[in-house]
């Protein structure tokens, strides 16, 4: 990663539009679908840490 000064202040739409565009040119997101496969969606997240654990953490 290259070295990059921090700004003073914080503007989301600069970022957000910076880091949209690496993602479309390094194809990121881009879905294969392969051929004979059943399609399926996986949605892994991280345990909000605000509050207590809680058995639903452990099956996500």
């Amino acid at each position: 990663m290259a070295w990059q000064e921090v700004p003073d202040a914080y503007d989301p739409q600069v970022l957000e539009a910076a880091e949209q565009a690496n993602w479309q040119s390094q194809e990121t997101y881009k879905v294969v679908e392969q051929a004979g496969q059943e399609k399926f969606y996986c949605l892994a997240m991280f345990p909000y840490p605000s509050g207590q654990l809680h058995m639903g953490h452990v099956r996500t």
